[in-house]
């Protein structure tokens, strides 16, 4: 049997092409829709981030910044993670991925309080199930 780290290795390289594949699908179909978007109506603290890469792809790097200004720090650390499994660097530990976790929402938060209804990506789903049933009692 193979040591845990090769298989690890082993692992990650079988999946990470076909998760690329996976994600460009979605991605480039437009199948994929937030649930908190489609249940809700409003976006949730990654709502953007898509848009924000497909920008990046085009070279619009202010448009990318406008759907999701964390995303090149996502990508950052998603390249640094991805080489410390294939070449066992130190993994983040716990405070990094909690500091992560409320940059995340503070920028949400900021998001919501100064463009919530103004700009995309921060609008309001009207065919959301909460924006359906909103309309069902205002007709009422």
């Amino acid at each position: 049997m193979a040591p845990p780290i090769k298989r690890k290795k082993t692992v990650f390289y079988a999946a990470a092409p076909l998760l690329a594949a996976l994600a460009v699908f979605l991605i480039f179909s437009g199948f994929y829709h937030c649930p908190v978007d489609l249940i809700f109506g409003i976006p949730c603290p990654g709502c953007g981030m898509t848009r924000a890469f497909l920008c990046l792809l085009k070279g619009d790097l202010s448009g990318s910044l406008q759907m999701h200004p964390l995303l090149l720090p996502v990508l950052i650390f998603f390249a640094y993670y991805a080489c410390a499994l294939l070449f066992g660097w130190k993994k983040p530990g716990r405070r990094f991925y909690y500091a992560a976790a409320g940059a995340l929402f503070a920028v949400w938060a900021a998001r919501m309080i100064l463009f919530f209804g103004r700009a995309e990506p921060m609008l309001f789903n009207e065919r959301s199930l909460t924006g359906l049933i909103l309309g069902y009692m205002r007709k009422k």
